[in-house]
């Protein structure tokens, strides 16, 4: 009965999705110029392409009171290809935009609206635009040697457990954690997770989980060795990843493949036996000579000096081999870490503007 349950809901939220869509669909052919100007390539990934764009809101009349609010602003436009429009609309975009549509959250990106265009078989998802991500500030403010102030580590990395504690709370795993799908405004003051077409529900029974889940530098062991059961440590392993990044300011490991991944993980971490992570050999991807790799390292040793001891027990804390022995984003909020610094959160005097790159404001 669990699984006709799981079903019936699925199928539910699925044809709810779906309707809405629709309706939208049936309204865009009533569109005599397309709301969209699209203005330049931000950004391009396996599953769409995004623009710094204009949308003409004021052209799309849906009984929204906040209509008049988004008239000709710009905005980031992910668009959405749709391989056979006599197919329907994806499961993994339905799934997307019903994510999206009941997630509210300061530190989560805020769907503001969706088309579709039949001429070009494309759905266009519409978000605020921000003018940088999290990768492009660590690259240009640090250049690949050292890291970001402690205090723009701090206050990103409290945005970031935020918002994966409160998907958490929902049962909902992002699955994509990085630097490019944290997005922040010109002074840092706003950070944004993005980028939710591999999030799942966990909440009710399932089939086994992808496995090809994660960009490979921040995919978590277990995910790397195979298993299809996974859960919320999947992606605290993906914010240990970012939170040593900005420490560093370079990625913590960067494999060529999910074997290189996992070996030069072992080789910093150490590898599991039978008593730290007892399931690691049963996992589909597992290899004997991974065994071999022993050496630990401290993460003290591959931070720089003036990293905050307290960032970096952080990381460790995260970075876990065996996913149950991982901190929750709960427990990571309240480490002493960010105790230290919760008088600055609540006043808001914290100085992590200070080294923020001066992106012009837009008009």
């Amino acid at each position: 009965w669990l699984r006709t349950a799981a079903y019936r809901f699925r199928r539910m939220s699925l044809l709810d999705t779906r309707s809405s869509i629709h309706h939208h669909r049936q309204k865009q052919q009533q569109q005599q110029q397309f709301p969209m100007e699209l203005m330049a390539l931000v950004g391009e990934g396996i599953y769409g392409k995004v623009y710094k764009a204009r949308w003409h809101r004021r052209s799309v009349d849906d009984g929204d009171d906040d209509d008049d609010s988004m008239s000709e602003r710009i905005c980031a436009v992910k668009t959405i290809k749709l391989r056979d429009e006599s197919e329907g609309i994806p499961a993994s975009v339905l799934r997307e935009v019903g994510l999206l549509q009941a997630l509210h959250h300061p530190n989560i990106v805020e769907l503001r609206g969706f088309t579709v265009d039949l001429k070009a078989s494309t759905i266009y998802l519409v978000f605020d635009f921000y003018q940088q991500d999290l990768a492009r500030f660590i690259d240009l403010s640090t250049g690949g040697e050292g890291g970001l102030e402690d205090s723009l580590v701090e206050h990103i990395s409290h945005g970031v457990l935020e918002g994966v504690a409160y998907l958490h709370s929902h049962k909902i795993l992002h699955r994509d954690l990085k630097p490019h799908n944290i997005l922040l405004n010109w002074d840092c003051s706003d950070i944004k997770i993005a980028d939710f077409g591999l999030a799942r529900e966990i909440g009710i029974p399932t089939g086994p989980l992808a496995v090809d889940v994660v960009t490979l530098w921040y995919r978590a062991p277990e995910a790397l060795l195979g298993s299809t059961a996974y859960g919320e440590p999947l992606d605290v392993w993906s914010i240990g990843c970012i939170i040593l990044e900005m420490l560093r300011g370079k990625a913590f490991v960067t494999g060529s493949s999910p074997e290189d991944q996992i070996c030069k993980i072992f080789a910093i971490l150490g590898a599991p036996d039978d008593t730290t992570w007892p399931e690691a050999d049963t996992l589909p991807l597992w290899r004997s000579h991974m065994r071999l790799v022993s050496r630990v390292v401290p993460l003290s040793d591959i931070v720089p000096e003036e990293a905050s001891p307290a960032a970096v027990s952080l990381a460790g804390a995260m970075l876990k081999v065996c996913p149950s022995h991982r901190i929750t984003c709960e427990e990571g909020l309240a480490a002493p870490y960010f105790q230290d610094h919760l008088q600055d959160l609540c006043s808001g005097s914290s100085s992590s503007s200070s080294s923020c790159v001066d992106y012009p404001t837009l008009s």
